[in-house]
């Protein structure tokens, strides 16, 4: 949260971002609108602005263990490696089994924690994160070896899988059956269609594939394309023409769309006001429902932030259209007796609203016909925009629920903020939606 909020206001360096531009940019984040302020969270868990923007932006896995250091020393080292293996062992055998994951800890952790606080005298349980066990031992393997509990089954004793597709050789494969270049949606299509498995490497751009791929049909000296051919004479990648070979199977059967983001509008729906929507929580969640498929299954329609933008978009239009439950609306603290009131909101909503399309168009800074420029590592995009509806559709890639949703989808994906991706030309520069809102 504190990383991504921190990307979208922080200009060319968000590593450095001051408390007070933090403040001001939670409205811009698509993720994150009601964060509470870098103040509560740095009180919340006792670490300075400087210690907790450090911890933002370090890998993930270095990330979980370095805050759980962190917290443990706050809390005075409480944990000790016996008291670590003591849980672990009694977690396993509240569960029933040899050896534990860290989504299974976590799960009946939260169990036995929530049975503490309903008993007569509870509250007193001090259970630690899994975060916590790993900084305490090293790792997570490491700290289930001390406990005396089996190590996790190695990867490599899963059964071998047929090898993935890289991006340049389904270019070719597709290039091979249609004779013609072929967009990164079709690409997908095309290869879901025809049950051929790919491979993905986040770090590159399409444009890096298109580059080898022409690169490589030149120096054989095969013809190589300009660019795919106008939309009206494009073939329908969606039909199966028979381009998989044997021995070819995609790894998993993809789901469709439409029901992960139905599984995901489920999630979001049963959180707690304020409460932040994250992987994690929906792996957790997911554990507990027949059906719901784990996040991995996301992978393939453009991971965890371009399918979780897509469903708060779709939640919004049901709770208006009243396919969804309208939520009890939180108590407000500021109209009780005895209470501060809080601040006003700020011009972009504060922690009370999120800037959409139609605000920026209402305030006007955005004109509805205007084209939306978003780069990425030497690529740029335009896109039109549908203020009413927050719709996004971008040249030569398709049409997407939200910003960030078009956004995620153009890098590749990644976290992103679409605030902070797409812009306007003014003259003759763009500025980012994130400036423009708030120019100060």
């Amino acid at each position: 949260m504190v990383c991504d909020i921190a990307e979208t206001g922080g200009g060319v360096s968000p590593e450095r971002i001051s408390t007070r531009a933090w403040d001001q940019a939670r409205s811009l984040s698509e993720t994150f609108p009601d964060a509470p302020s870098a103040r509560r969270i740095c009180e919340h868990l006792d670490l300075s602005w400087e210690k907790l923007r450090e911890l933002a932006f370090l890998p993930s896995a270095a990330q979980r263990i370095a805050l759980g250091k962190a917290l443990n020393e706050r809390q005075g080292s409480w944990l000790t490696p016996e008291y670590s293996d003591y849980v672990l062992a009694l977690v396993a055998r509240r569960v029933g089994v040899r050896t534990l994951s860290p989504s299974a800890y976590r799960v009946e952790r939260a169990r036995m924690l929530a049975a503490d606080r309903r008993s007569v005298h509870g509250g007193g349980l001090r259970l630690p994160t899994e975060d916590q066990i790993a900084a305490v031992a090293g790792s997570w393997d490491r700290a289930l070896g001390h406990a005396g509990l089996s190590p996790r089954p190695a990867r490599g004793h899963q059964p071998p899988r047929q090898r993935p597709l890289s991006i340049v050789e389904a270019l070719e494969r597709c290039y091979e059956h249609y004779e013609t270049e072929p967009t990164s949606v079709e690409l997908h299509a095309f290869a879901k269609a025809n049950g051929i498995p790919l491979s993905r490497d986040r770090t590159r751009t399409w444009a890096s594939y298109i580059t080898e791929w022409k690169d490589g049909r030149r120096a054989a000296g095969l013809p190589v394309p300009d660019g795919p051919p106008p939309r009206h004479l494009r073939w329908d990648y969606t039909q199966n023409i028979g381009a998989g070979r044997p021995g070819e199977q995609r790894r998993r059967r993809d789901q469709p769309r439409d029901d992960l983001i139905d599984w995901l509008v489920r999630y979001l729906d049963q959180l707690r006001p304020r409460q932040h929507s994250t992987e994690r929580g929906y792996n957790d969640w997911a554990a507990g429902q027949t059906g719901a498929p784990s996040s991995s299954a996301f992978d393939n329609h453009g991971g965890w932030a371009a399918l979780r933008s897509d469903a708060q978009a779709e939640l919004r239009r049901r709770r208006l259209t009243g396919a969804a439950e309208p939520r009890t609306p939180p108590i407000n603290l500021s109209d009780m007796p005895g209470q501060r009131r809080r601040r006003p909101p700020t011009s972009l909503g504060g922690r009370q609203a999120k800037a959409t399309l139609g605000d920026f168009v209402a305030a006007g800074r955005l004109r509805g016909d205007e084209t939306l420029i978003g780069s990425y590592k030497g690529r740029s995009w335009r896109a039109a925009f549908d203020s009413q509806t927050g719709v996004v559709r971008v040249q030569g890639e398709g049409e997407f629920a939200s910003l960030t949703g078009a956004a995620v989808h153009c890098q590749g994906g990644g976290a992103v903020s679409g605030f902070a991706f797409w812009g306007v030309e003014r003259d003759g520069r763009v500025i980012k939606l994130a400036k423009l809102w708030n120019p100060n």
